[in-house]
């Protein structure tokens, strides 16, 4: 294979990266709907915990440390997006 052929592999990954992403971010959405309706706050800990280590568990040990990074910035995003529609930020 081409280094081409390489990167037009990681671009069809990177879309599917994207498209994931929205989806995503659109249940965050839904989410922050019922936690306002519920008055329920947009962070718990214990969930993120308990994701984290899943997350973790999911894929070989040697990208433990850097699917972790990725799940607590997707964390942080979902949490931004949340308190922004519930004008809590």
């Amino acid at each position: 294979m081409e280094l081409s052929d390489y990167r037009e592999k990681i671009d069809e990954a990177d879309r599917a990266l994207i498209a994931a992403f929205v989806r995503r971010m659109e249940l965050s959405a839904e989410v922050a709907a019922y936690k306002k309706a519920k008055q329920l706050p947009v962070y718990d800990p214990a969930r993120e915990a308990r994701k984290l280590d899943w997350a973790e568990a999911q894929v070989p040990e040697v990208f433990a440390g850097d699917v972790r990074a990725l799940f607590e910035t997707l964390f942080a995003l979902s949490k931004g997006y949340q308190n922004r529609l519930l004008d809590r930020e």
